[in-house]
């Protein structure tokens, strides 16, 4: 029989989400930075949009999906380095540290060679 069980995950999903409250309780400015990474997408996509880089797509007509694959990496990468940030606040908390959004962002920062490898990675699964 395995130990735990259906009803022994439920329990644990709630304290995992009560330890997660209690996280952005004790540090607000956390939700900032799902708030950064929507905001520097929407910028992006903005841009590449605003550009006419997505205008023709069709490789039947002489058209380049690059452009496209350069937006799907582009918001992974700002996703995946603000996620990074949010998580290094978060265990930084959790460690009993005071994190705030510039000791998350500087963490992200000083591992972003791995967030661009590894949105390289999440790009070519997307596609």
């Amino acid at each position: 029989m395995v130990h735990g069980g259906f009803f022994n995950r439920v329990s644990n999903t709630f304290k995992m989400m009560k330890s997660c409250l209690d996280v952005l309780k004790k540090d607000r400015e956390l939700i900032l930075f799902p708030v950064f990474a929507a905001i520097s997408v929407a910028i992006f996509v903005l841009i590449i949009s605003a550009g006419g880089y997505l205008d023709n797509l069709d490789t039947e007509q002489g058209g380049s999906l690059a452009p496209l694959i350069l937006l799907i990496f582009g918001a992974n990468f700002l996703i995946v380095f603000f996620n990074s940030a949010l998580v290094s606040a978060a265990l930084e908390r959790l460690r009993g540290g005071d994190p705030n959004v510039k000791s998350g962002l500087s963490h992200a920062i000083k591992h972003i060679h791995h967030i661009f490898f590894w949105s390289i990675i999440v790009t070519i699964v997307a596609i």
